[in-house]
């Protein structure tokens, strides 16, 4: 049986000498999607056909208006 092992393998090891500035602009940018989701007035919707279309478009007067 062959075994794919994953892309990425955590360790415990750290050095001094890595440089994060990549890792602390992706935690940036999830918070300001994260944020932006949050106090965003749009709300998402459902592809015809959709199984769930049906009930968000039942409970739209529920939502508030844009």
């Amino acid at each position: 049986m062959m075994v794919i092992w994953p892309a990425i393998i955590s360790c415990d090891a750290w050095s001094a000498s890595w440089d994060l500035r990549g890792a602390a602009e992706d935690a940036a940018a999830l918070y300001e999607v994260g944020r932006s989701l949050a106090f965003s007035r749009m709300w998402p919707s459902w592809k015809q056909g959709s199984e769930f279309k049906a009930i968000r478009d039942r409970t739209e007067a529920q939502r508030p208006a844009l």
